[in-house]
């Protein structure tokens, strides 16, 4: 008996924080890291990723 149903997402959707709704999210371009590592500190910003939502446009770690 299965207690939780298994939820597909589609690729490239992650749920934004921000939003509070699953968004489309794309990688962060090369400038974008760079400006997020000196905003951060952190050496690796790869698990980042920038919400697509007309209003939103935060970076997340997933």
């Amino acid at each position: 008996m299965r207690l939780f149903q298994e939820v597909v997402v589609p690729p490239g959707i992650k749920f934004c924080y921000t939003c509070d709704t699953d968004e489309p999210h794309r990688p962060l371009t090369d400038n974008e890291k760079i400006w997020l590592k000196n905003q951060t500190g952190h050496k690796n910003v790869d698990g980042y990723f920038m919400c697509e939502a007309p209003k939103c446009q935060s970076a997340h770690r997933i």
